[in-house]
């Protein structure tokens, strides 16, 4: 990576911006000086009646986030228990100075910010929550730790805090169906799940290592060292604030390390983009067989008949690697809005071309694109069971079926909300059919082509073992074992 962020996403979203032609309900923004493809609001083509369940997600959403947040590095916690002021300058501007002033805080997080402002108070602290002892009022004290255990000052802030603690989700499989056996901590910012060699395998994006997992002990049995996320950090890669990425854009997933894993040929893959290199893996000795130079920016990895696919998000192309090699024997570029998910069949590459709402059908031995299958918004995710491809829509919070022997859409099944990082999910599939994450675990059945049953487990990304095991990663920064009904 050898520009900052910055520079990358915008010169990300002006390529795309070019290629894809404007609808004409579609408007533009400036940012800088580059234009920015803006999708029409969701909530424009809403009625009130089909509010209700967004909502609902929403609040779901934000309840999961507040109980992670206050341990992320980004929110600095510790920092602001010493004294740091995280309010913005425009926010404290605008108010001016509230000493000894009664202030009504609409907080929606973990409340640092409410606390921020009962600093510049010099105020007691009463809280309200709109769950659990709703209606009550605390005593004029911090509990936090943020305030050293005493109260700020004198006199009353009055906050509401927007939060909530339980959880709404409801189970509708069977009794003795879907349910966790184990949930295992492994290391920072745990991405999607890889099942092979008879073991659980589970990148962790913020470290630069992956975990394996023995399914039947349900325990992590080794840290393998793959990467310094560090060195992409040191370049640049880190966006100065998350908030300031694009949505859809990928870009907070710039610095993962590794970026994905495959399983295939008797090894593990996985893909960083500080060197950058594909590094091959031996699932008994956990030992580097080889590191492959890679020129450009891995993101995605897929193994099939064919042997090992690179998909290069940031640079627009397709790579394949021959495991008999150990290098790279092919590449092609110019694949639209960037390829970012990938599938491989026994005659076909599957490209999630997300940003054009695209799955991309590529001959293996050519590397040309044989067919740009029109989808929904955002597709990312791939699957293939019952002789069909699997394509989840992120923004249209669907999942669609393709016929491959028409390179066509035949059904599309609505699905709960995408759950977790931008560019980062995974298809799950069992003997009873798909599973996708997301604030609800839910089943496809690909017969009815319909969700069959929800667990209510948050869950990012899901993987399967073909049988009766799925495993989860989470918000939380841990990897679920979920058993199926037998």
């Amino acid at each position: 990576m050898n520009k900052d962020w910055i520079n990358q996403a915008m010169e990300r979203w002006s390529a795309i911006s070019s290629k894809l032609e404007a609808e004409p309900s579609q408007g533009f923004e400036r940012m800088g000086t580059i234009p920015l493809k803006l999708r029409p609001p969701l909530v424009d083509t809403l009625d009130c009646a089909t509010m209700d369940p967004y909502r609902e997600a929403n609040r779901r959403l934000w309840e999961a986030w507040a109980a992670i947040h206050p341990r992320a590095e980004f929110y600095r916690v510790e920092d602001f228990k010493r004294g740091r002021d995280p309010l913005k300058p425009f926010e404290v501007e605008e108010l001016g100075d509230v000493a000894g002033q009664t202030l009504l805080h609409l907080q929606c997080h973990f409340g640092r910010d409410t606390l921020a402002w009962a600093r510049r108070l010099r105020a007691g602290l009463a809280l309200r929550s709109s769950s659990g002892s709703r209606g009550t009022r605390a005593e004029p004290r911090d509990s936090s730790g943020m305030f050293g255990g005493r109260a700020p000052g004198l006199g009353t802030i009055l906050v509401v805090i927007l939060v909530v603690l339980a959880a709404c989700g409801q189970n509708t499989s069977p009794p003795g169906g879907p349910h966790v056996v184990a949930t295992l901590h492994v290391g920072a910012t745990p991405g999607v799940p890889v099942v092979g060699g008879g073991f659980v395998w589970v990148p962790n994006s913020a470290e630069g290592t992956v975990s394996k997992i023995d399914p039947r002990a349900d325990r992590v049995l080794d840290t393998i060292r793959v990467g310094d996320p560090a060195q992409l950090r040191q370049r640049g890669c880190l966006a100065p604030d998350i908030h300031a990425v694009p949505v859809g854009s990928f870009g907070v997933r710039l610095c993962d390390v590794p970026s994905a894993l495959a399983y295939g040929a008797g090894s593990l893959w996985a893909a960083k983009g500080d060197g950058p290199a594909i590094v091959r893996i031996d699932p008994g000795s956990d030992q580097v067989l080889a590191t492959i130079p890679f020129a450009g920016q891995p993101f995605a990895l897929a193994f099939g008949p064919s042997g090992l696919w690179v998909a290069d998000w940031l640079n627009d192309s397709l790579s394949q690697v021959d495991p008999q090699q150990n290098r790279v024997v092919a590449t092609h570029a110019g694949f639209g809005g960037g390829p970012a998910s990938l599938l491989v069949t026994s005659d076909a590459v599957w490209v999630s071309d997300s940003q054009a709402d695209q799955l991309l059908r590529v001959d293996p031995h050519s590397l040309g694109v044989v067919a740009r299958i029109p989808v929904g918004r955002l597709p990312l995710a791939l699957a293939y069971l019952g002789g069909a491809v699997w394509v989840r829509n992120e923004k249209g919070s669907s999942v669609d079926r393709i016929d491959p022997a028409h390179n066509a859409v035949v059904s599309r099944i609505p699905v709960g909300f995408f759950l977790g990082r931008d560019g980062q999910d995974g298809i799950g599939v069992t003997s009873h059919g798909l599973w996708v994450g997301g604030l609800d675990l839910q089943l496809i059945d690909p017969a009815r082509a319909r969700v069959s049953a929800r667990v209510p487990l948050p869950a990012v990304a899901v993987a399967g073992d073909g049988k009766t095991s799925l495993w989860t990663s989470n918000l939380a920064g841990t990897v679920s074992h979920v058993v199926t009904a037998p």
